[in-house]
Parts: C-alpha cells; sequence; structure tokens
C-alpha cells in the first residue's frame, strides 16, 4: 500500500473547506459497504504479521467504515470474526460521550498527510462493556497521495488508569494522612539532610517550624551513643537493596531533652532504580520503653514465681482457651515445651467422663466469680494416658470487675489415691486382723484360767504333800513346775489386761489428772514406803479421759520408775504436764538405770524384756498397755533417755480426744 504523503504546499482554502464539510457528514455515518472495503483488506502473506502485534489495529476506508482488524482487536472488542467488524463504522465503537470528538479527528486525519499523535477515549465492545484505549490514528494514501482511508492502533489501558487513579488518591490519602499522624514522618536526601517534615515530627524535636529542620542534617538529632548505629544500618539496607530494620534509639530536642523513639525507615528509588532519598517514621515510645522496662520485670518474677510452683498452672481466656502454662503442666500432659501447649484449649486435655462436670464447675465460677473448695477432675495425656488431680479454680477480673479469664492450678494425686486406696484395704486388713487378735488374746487368756488354775492346784497340793518325801530332784522339779504354773498364770493375766484396753474401754469423760495422779499413788503406797521414793507433781490439768484407763497409765508409768533404780539408791519420779496446743504433753521423769536408745522402740513391744525376770521381775507387758491405753485416746508416747542417766517418759493426750466404746 502506498503512504505515500501529499505536498504540503498543494494544500488550499478551497480544500480546508471541503474537508470541514466531509468531517461533519461523517459524524453520524455508522454502516459501509462497497469495493474499498475490500480493496483495503490486508493480504493473506500479511495477515501473520499483522495477527502478531499485541495492539489492537483497525484499518478503515475513506468513510471510516472498518475494512480489517487484526486478530488482537477482535479478541478485545468480543467479536467471534474480523468478518462481524467488516463494514461497521469505526466511530460506532467508540462511546457516546467521546464520539463527536473521535470522528472529527478522523475526519482531520484523513484531510491531513499524518496524525497529531496518541489521544484518549473509550470504546464499546461488543457486550456494551466500555474500555479506556490509547489511540494513534493515522491516514493511508494511495500511490496518487490521495487518502484512502485510516490506520488505526489502539492499546487497553483501562486497567492503567484505574491504577493511576487508586495511586493519586492514595497519594492524596498518604499526604492527608502524614499531615494529621502523631507520628513523626521525615523526609531525608541522598546526603542525609532533612527535605520535609510533617508537624508531629516538628513537635517531636520540639520545634515552632519546619523550616528550622529543614536543610539540616538528621544525625544532628541523634543521641552520639546511637548514631553509629543508625548510618550503619542505613548503609546496609541500601547495599543490599533490603527494607531497614525497625530501631529503637534516642533522639535529643531542641531543648537538650532526651526522647526515646521507635523508627522505621526506607529507601526511596526512582523509576530508574537510583537512589533519591530516605523516609523515617518516628514515634515516641519514652513512655512505653519505662513501661515495657516494669513489666518485663514484672513478667520475670512473674515467670519464675509460675515455674517455682510445684503444681501445674493453667491460665485460660473466656473460652478455656490457654494463654499461659508452666513447664510442670506442659511436661505432665506430654508436651516437649510449654509454647506448644499454649492456645489449645484446656477443655481438650479433661477426661470425656469429666467434661460435662467441669463445664457445669467453670459456669458457675462464671457466674459466682468464685468457685468454693477443690475439685478432683481426671486429665488425659497427649499419649492417651489418664490421672486424677485435685484443682483449685480462680477467675481473672477485667477493671469492670467482669470474668476475663480463668487460674486452674491443679496436683497429680493419682498415686496418692492409689496409695490412699491400698492403705484403706490394709488399714481395713489391719482392723480386721486386730480385731481377731484381740478375740484371740481374751478367748485364749480367758479360756486358759481354768485348766491352768487346775495345774497349779495340783502342783500345790503335790508339793504340800510329798515335799521331803520324795528324792531331792523331785522336790526341785514340782518347785519349777509351780513357778512355771505362776508366771503363766501372771502373763495369761497380763494378757487379757492388754486386750482389754480397748474391749473394755469407757467412753471419754471430764477427768481432773490430780484425782487420778492421787488414785495412782495410793495404789502404788506400799512399793514407795519400801524403796523410800520420793514423787512429785507439778500442776496437772483436767483432760477428757478413760478415768480408770488413765489410772492404771499413771501407775504403770511411776510403778516403772520405781522398779528400774540401782540398788541402794532412793527412786525420784517428777511427774509435769504443759500445753502444747491440740494436745496436753505429759513427762515423767526418773532418776534410774536408763535405757540405750537403741531400745527406745522396743521396750513398747509386747513381752520385750531388756533384763532378766530375777533382777527386775515382772511380764513385760507394762509399757506395751501404757502405749496401747495413750493410741487409743489418740496420743502418741515415746521415751527420751540415755543408759545410766535416768529416763522421762512423754505422751501426749489430744484436747479433745477420738475415742468411741469399742465392744
Amino acid at each position: 500500500m502506498n503512504t505515500k504523503r501529499k505536498p504540503e504546499n498543494r494544500r488550499t482554502y478551497k480544500d480546508e473547506k471541503k474537508t470541514s464539510a466531509k468531517q461533519e457528514a461523517l459524524v453520524g455515518e455508522s454502516k459501509c459497504n462497497g469495493p474499498q472495503q475490500v480493496a483495503l483488506r490486508v493480504a493473506d502473506g500479511l495477515r501473520a504479521t499483522l495477527d502478531s502485534i499485541g495492539d489492537m489495529v483497525i484499518i478503515t476506508d475513506s468513510r471510516l467504515c472498518i475494512a480489517d482488524a487484526n486478530e488482537a482487536a477482535i479478541v478485545a472488542l468480543g467479536y467471534d470474526s474480523r468478518e462481524e467488524l467488516a463494514g461497521m463504522s469505526a466511530a460506532s465503537l467508540v462511546a457516546a460521550r467521546d464520539r463527536s470528538r473521535i470522528t472529527i479527528y478522523m475526519g482531520k486525519a484523513l484531510a491531513e498527510e499524518h496524525g497529531d499523535g496518541t489521544l484518549e477515549c473509550s470504546v464499546v465492545d461488543s457486550a456494551g462493556t466500555e474500555m479506556v484505549v490509547e489511540a494513534n490514528i493515522q491516514p493511508l494514501h494511495d500511490s496518487a497521495g490521495e487518502p484512502i482511508g485510516l490506520i488505526i492502533t489502539a492499546r487497553d489501558i483501562t486497567e492503567s488508569r484505574k491504577r493511576q487513579a487508586i495511586l493519586l488518591q492514595a497519594e492524596e490519602k498518604l499526604r492527608t494522612t502524614i499531615a494529621s499522624i502523631d507520628d513523626g514522618v521525615t523526609m531525608i536526601d541522598t546526603f542525609g539532610n532533612i527535605t520535609d517534615i510533617n508537624e508531629a515530627g516538628v513537635r517531636m524535636l520540639g520545634y515552632s517550624s519546619k523550616e528550622a529542620l529543614i536543610g539540616r542534617p538528621l544525625i544532628d538529632t541523634i543521641e552520639s551513643r546511637d548514631m553509629g548505629r543508625v548510618a550503619e544500618e542505613m548503609a546496609q539496607a541500601v547495599a543490599e537493596r533490603r527494607a531497614m530494620k525497625t530501631l529503637e534509639y534516642t533522639l535529643i530536642t531542641v531543648e537538650g531533652r532526651e526522647l526515646g523513639i521507635e523508627a522505621s525507615s526506607a529507601a526511596l528509588y526512582d523509576s530508574r532504580g537510583e537512589l533519591t532519598g530516605f523516609v523515617s517514621v518516628s514515634r515516641d515510645v519514652t513512655q512505653r520503653i519505662r513501661l515495657q522496662e516494669e513489666l518485663e520485670e514484672s513478667a520475670k518474677k512473674l515467670r519464675t514465681v509460675i515455674e517455682s510452683i510445684g503444681d501445674m498452672l493453667f491460665i485460660t481466656d473466656n473460652e478455656l482457651n490457654l494463654v499461659n502454662v508452666n513447664d510442670v503442666a506442659a511436661r505432665v500432659l506430654g508436651y516437649s515445651d510449654r509454647e506448644q501447649l499454649t492456645g489449645t484449649n484446656l477443655m481438650e486435655a479433661v477426661s470425656e467422663k469429666d467434661r460435662n462436670r467441669f463445664a457445669v464447675d467453670i459456669g458457675k465460677a462464671m457466674a459466682n466469680k468464685f468457685l468454693e473448695g477443690v475439685q478432683e477432675y481426671t486429665l488425659m495425656t497427649t499419649h492417651g494416658g489418664e490421672f486424677d488431680v485435685e484443682a483449685n479454680i480462680e477467675i481473672l477480673l477485667d477493671s469492670a470487675g467482669m470474668p476475663a479469664g480463668i487460674v486452674i492450678t491443679a496436683r497429680d494425686v493419682t498415686e496418692r489415691k492409689m496409695m490412699q486406696e491400698k492403705l484403706q484395704k490394709a488399714l481395713e486388713e489391719l482392723k480386721r486382723s486386730n480385731t481377731e487378735l484381740q478375740q484371740f488374746a481374751y478367748v485364749a487368756s480367758h479360756d486358759l484360767q481354768e485348766p491352768l488354775r487346775m495345774v497349779s492346784s495340783y502342783l500345790t497340793l503335790l508339793a504340800r504333800r510329798y515335799k521331803g518325801k520324795l528324792e531331792k530332784d523331785a522336790d526341785e522339779f514340782i518347785e519349777f513346775a509351780v513357778d512355771g504354773a505362776e508366771r503363766m498364770r501372771g502373763m495369761i493375766e497380763a494378757l487379757l489386761l492388754y486386750s482389754r484396753v480397748n474391749t473394755r474401754g469407757k467412753p471419754p469423760e471430764p477427768i481432773g489428772c490430780e484425782d487420778v495422779m492421787k488414785q495412782a499413788l495410793t495404789n502404788l503406797r506400799i512399793a514407795i514406803e519400801e524403796r523410800q521414793a520420793v514423787v512429785t507433781h507439778d500442776p496437772l490439768p483436767g483432760i477428757m479421759a478413760d478415768g480408770i484407763q488413765m489410772v492404771q497409765l499413771f501407775q504403770n508409768l511411776i510403778g516403772n520408775a520405781l522398779k528400774f533404780h540401782e540398788e541402794g539408791q532412793k527412786p525420784q519420779v517428777h511427774v509435769s504436764a504443759e500445753d502444747a496446743g491440740d494436745n496436753w504433753l505429759f513427762s515423767f521423769r526418773d532418776n534410774g538405770i536408763g535405757i540405750d536408745p537403741e531400745f527406745s522402740e522396743r521396750i513398747f513391744t509386747i513381752f520385750q524384756r531388756l533384763h532378766s525376770r530375777e533382777k527386775y521381775p515382772g511380764t513385760g507387758i507394762g509399757l506395751s498397755v501404757c502405749k496401747r491405753i495413750v493410741e487409743r485416746h489418740g496420743g502418741r508416747i515415746w521415751v527420751e533417755s540415755k543408759l545410766g542417766q535416768g529416763a522421762t517418759f512423754k505422751f501426749t493426750l489430744p484436747k479433745t480426744p477420738p475415742v468411741e466404746e469399742e465392744s
């Protein structure tokens, strides 16, 4: 196609008038037909080239009727083929508001040798959707230089214009925001000098206007100890072409006051990637830094307290999501660290059998703002194991007094409960065994009395009737038998006495220990006189106890002191009592032979003796009876002594003894 341009000097006033008339005629034309459309179609050999162009290309005849179009134009305008476009008026593709302007422009282009460059307009596709295009309209000429049509190239810039509009809007918002925010915003050139700063930044540094700051080096406003750190970060960020780290450093105000700030900075580049300066956004965090230091110190103390707690600790929000736990809780539930547990829901750690009850308890606690008492639940580990806990539930309240979360401390009591169950079984078994032993001891001692009495009687008769009439050995044998029977009778009576401590004991009643002491001394009067013993006592309290057994207890302990002393030594016994809170503490101190501490427990065992019967006679059951009486009254008994230095027997009696009559 020949596109030779018509020489400029051939234009006349007459031509101008013709062109103007022609333009006005073209504005209203919308349909075309005729041989020119065919003549201006692109040859098949150039079709591939035309279709490879990414922009829309439309060819019109001199009447502005479309003669041809490339594939990009067909697709962009929403048509199926170029035949659908062929014959349409190019002006009909233009949006109504731009049609007159563009049609006149196309008519002018037909009359000129070349178009006036690019222009923008809106076009309408086959579905009626508008798009903004950037178009270039140039005339086509025949071999004689006469205009025969137009070649129109257009590029869809709809999205570009939208982005541009958004960008302009964003820039305006940014300017408004920068002017209104409380953070200081500072623009810096490549030399580090301030080129602009908002009002917040001016106020932050204590200046009256930004003009006093513009042109000054930014580094002059930074405290000297932080200058190197800030400059180094800016240089590294530029060198690595990365965003700058948020830094905390100190500014110096115009009055010389230090100001702690948090600054986020960024390098600015032009379209060629050249550094043009920096922007820095600063926030006064002086108060926050101080509070943060205080909070960190408090948090450190709190964490120390939390981790020092041996129990599991859970802190949740109102939805039972865990916001804090200690290492004990994480470890017991099977987590490697507390971070894994934080954020999960505590309900997931509660066994299914207890979840409903747990939820009800939490609901009550939320409603009442507290939950009284210790609760028991079963928790689950991550491995599916279960264990029992005792839990205390406390409600966290916000400043308005409303529930803001829950604090739960829990202690694993699985092993303790197992031990309690075992202990309970053992106690029941021991009680049963003890009952049987008591019954056996009573029955045995009671039922043995009669045959033993018969044996003892006949042995006595033998001794009376045949003493001196038989061989010497026979007399000795009979004497041994009589002695053995007497000792057996004494042991049986002692065993019967021991068994009756519980089975024949009376309920506790108010008694005076002064009266108990007087009765015991009366019973021991002969022994005291024979040994010339001295027995003294401090004022003694009134107690709740079995009076008969108390007399027996006092009598046994004083009698022991009278018995176990060196030959030729006068026994001395002193009895005292003191208030020990919930108990009375009684002491029986003597000047006897003393006891090796190695045997301090053994002496309270039934029938256990430390000395021969020849030297210190007795059945070996007295202290066992004392121990049984004290324990029946809810107390305990022990001895403090050294061999050869006397002994002090001590026992406690509760002021409110848990004594019950047993059958």
